[in-house]
C-alpha cells in the first residue's frame, strides 16, 4: 500500500524565488514522509491555510484579456511579440509582415490573447516588427520634436548673446592680437636656443642661423695636399720579396 502511495503522490515544482518552506509537503499529507525536518517542504497543516483563497466571483482572465499595449513600452512590447510569434510557424513562406498584426499594433490593439483575423496562428506572414520599425504614433512624435529642435547656427547665435563681457573684434586688435603672439613665439624660440648654445647642443643649422661666419675660411687660409710616390726601385723590391 505505501508503494501505491509513493507512485501516486509527487512533490509539486517549486516556482523560481519561493521558498519551499511555504509550500505543504504531499507525502506528509497523507503520511508517508520519511524525511522528518530535513525535508525541504513544509509539514505545517497551516501553511496550506494561510494561502490566499480563490476569488469565485472574478475571472481572473478579464484581467488579461484587457491586458493591451496601451501602458506598454517599448521593451515590454518587443517581448510580447516574441513570445506570441513563438506560437505561431518558425518557417514561414514569405517575409512579409502581416498587415492585420501591424493595424492591430497601430492601433494598440496587440495583446497576449490577439488573433490574426487571417487564420490566427496558420496566417502564413510574419507577425513579428521588421527591425528598425518605428510606429506611426511614434513617428508623428519625433517629427514633432524635430520640428522643435532649433538650429545650431541660431544655438550659437542664442548663446553668443548671452554672453555680457565682449570686445568687439576689429582689423586693428586681431593684427595686434598677431603681433603679440609672434614675439611670443619669437621670444621662447630665443630663450631655448640660448640653452641649447650653453650646454653645447646646438645643431649646425642653429650655428649657422646664430652665426654665419664661422662657416667662412679665411682669406688667407689655405690647406697643402701632398701626394707621396712610392720609388720604382721599392716596388720591385716587393714583388720579388713576396715570390719567396
Amino acid at each position: 500500500l505505501n508503494d501505491l502511495f509513493k507512485v501516486a503522490v509527487s512533490q509539486p515544482k517549486v516556482p523560481v524565488g519561493v521558498d519551499p518552506k511555504s509550500i505543504l509537503c504531499e507525502f506528509f499529507k497523507v503520511g508517508q514522509c520519511q524525511k522528518g525536518f530535513k525535508c525541504k517542504f513544509s509539514h505545517d497543516l497551516n501553511v496550506q491555510r494561510k494561502g490566499e483563497k480563490i476569488d469565485i466571483y472574478s475571472d481572473k482572465r478579464d484581467g488579461e484579456e484587457e491586458d493591451t499595449m496601451d501602458d506598454w513600452d517599448q521593451e515590454t512590447l518587443e517581448k510580447v511579440i516574441a513570445s506570441k510569434n513563438a506560437e505561431y510557424q518558425q518557417n514561414k513562406p514569405t517575409d512579409i509582415v502581416c498587415k492585420h498584426f501591424l493595424d492591430a499594433v497601430e492601433k494598440k490593439q496587440y495583446g497576449w490573447f490577439w488573433v490574426c483575423p487571417n487564420g490566427g496562428k496558420e496566417c502564413r506572414y510574419r507577425h513579428a516588427l521588421p527591425p528598425g520599425y518605428v510606429l506611426k504614433s511614434q513617428m508623428k512624435a519625433l517629427l514633432e520634436e524635430e520640428s522643435k529642435k532649433v538650429a545650431i547656427e541660431d544655438e550659437i547665435e542664442d548663446q553668443r548673446r548671452k554672453v555680457q563681457t565682449t570686445t568687439p573684434m576689429t582689423t586693428e586688435l586681431f593684427m595686434e592680437w598677431k603681433r603679440r603672439k609672434a614675439e611670443e613665439k619669437e621670444a621662447g624660440l630665443a630663450a631655448l636656443r640660448a640653452d641649447r648654445a650653453k650646454n653645447d647642443r646646438m645643431s649646425g643649422r642653429e650655428l649657422f642661423m646664430a652665426d654665419a661666419s664661422v662657416f667662412i675660411d679665411d682669406a688667407e687660409a689655405y690647406e697643402v695636399y701632398e701626394r707621396r710616390e712610392e720609388p720604382q726601385a721599392n716596388q720591385e723590391q716587393v714583388k720579388i720579396s713576396l715570390l719567396y
